[in-house]
């Protein structure tokens, strides 16, 4: 498998077209500059946004809630500027029901919940089990916390607020905030056995250091509410085999909590030099100008930030350099395409998870693979209309 990536950087680095790619990639790169796309800026944004979570963790705690903030997405990355006009993302972790995976954690002077999964269940989600009355009780006498507990608890906080919230999957935006999001979720503080893959997954190994990896393991995950849960596509590179599991539509999503790895992924994207937050957020420039007409929201950021995160892993650390910007955005719009055209874009952090399952339709991948195929053909020639 190793092999094979480093063939596929090879390919994707040796179609150099010399200076003009030099000389482009000096433009763009004052240009980012100029809009805020800078190590000064982008600490000064992660900073500020660092901040306001620790003052609202505090302000909640001070209320008398045992509930973490977090502020995630492109706000505290600091990858957004002044014209993305991003959204921002709070969680708001309740501490007072961890989540654990083994009995030998159990406390049974503490209330608690317990991670159910078996082969039934699909990628990337559980069962949460613990004794409350919003339960179900399963074939196995298994009593199963419903997710609705986490809606009874946003209609009660938005009652005592007096506003109107609507909900879009696992969070909700109040009707006067329209560029917040809030996902309220429940933390283990052990990966699951899903989560581990990145650690045991064959990679060149300049990255991530030892450090970093360290902390990915003691990061843990959320557990949130699931949408409707689809139909499902795994791609098997090895056998290059695909399968297609189709799912029965029922009220099962209401058992499923889907986990989600955001502080490992933030993690991994404050670890990210300079020139790749760079590239990063001129993919989010092109998703907005040229892929969003076309597909609207659902190729999305996070497609983009997989995308990087694959392409920093599979490439030489030498290539990112701000000179090289043009060769990076192509290497990276490579690696999407490729994806696209086996219609399987794998998680970073959770094994057997197709991010594109639910979000682009059929008849789009091949409307954005002939837009990537041109956009790397022509160098990126359409940046200069942006």
């Amino acid at each position: 498998m190793t092999a094979v990536k480093e063939a596929h950087v090879r390919r994707a680095l040796e179609s150099n077209n010399g200076n003009k790619r030099i000389v482009t990639s000096a433009a763009l790169d004052k240009a980012l500059i100029d809009i805020g796309v800078n190590e000064e800026t982008i600490q000064l944004r992660r900073t500020t946004w660092l901040y306001i979570e620790a003052l609202n963790t505090i302000n909640q705690q001070g209320a008398g809630a045992d509930i973490d903030v977090y502020c995630f997405g492109s706000q505290t990355e600091g990858s957004t500027t002044e014209g993305m006009h991003s959204d921002i993302d709070y969680l708001f972790c309740h501490r007072y029901l961890p989540v654990i995976q083994n009995t030998v954690d159990r406390q049974f002077e503490q209330l608690q919940l317990f991670v159910v999964k078996d082969l039934s269940i699909p990628p990337q989600l559980c069962c949460l089990q613990l004794l409350l009355p919003y339960r179900h009780i399963d074939a196995e006498r298994q009593v199963l916390l419903k997710t609705i507990v986490m809606k009874k608890f946003i209609l009660r906080t938005c009652k005592i607020w007096g506003v109107d919230f609507i909900q879009i999957g696992p969070s909700f935006k109040i009707a006067w905030l329209i560029d917040v999001d809030i996902v309220n979720a429940f933390h283990c503080a052990k990966l699951p056995e899903d989560c581990q893959y990145i650690f045991r997954r064959p990679k060149p190994g300049h990255w991530q250091t030892q450090a970093l990896l360290t902390k990915l393991k003691n990061s843990g995950v959320f557990l949130v509410t699931a949408a409707q849960v689809e139909n499902t596509a795994n791609w098997d590179p090895r056998q290059h085999l695909g399968t297609v599991t189709v799912r029965t539509f029922d009220n099962s999503h209401e058992l499923y909590w889907r986990i989600s790895t955001n502080l490992m992924e933030r993690l991994l994207m404050f670890d990210l030099s300079m020139t790749q937050m760079k590239v990063y957020v001129i993919m989010k420039i092109i998703r907005k100008e040229f892929c969003k007409p076309l597909v609207g929201k659902r190729l999305s950021t996070f497609h983009l930030k997989t995308t990087m995160m694959y392409s920093v892993e599979m490439s030489p650390p030498h290539i990112w350099k701000d000179g090289n910007l043009i060769q990076c955005l192509k290497f990276c719009l490579t690696t999407l395409r490729r994806w696209l055209k086996v219609r399987y874009c794998p998680h970073y952090t959770t094994v057997k998870v197709n991010l594109f399952d639910g979000k682009l339709r059929l008849n789009e991948f091949p409307v954005l693979i002939e837009l990537f195929t041109n956009m790397i053909r022509d160098d990126l020639s359409c940046l200069h209309n942006v």
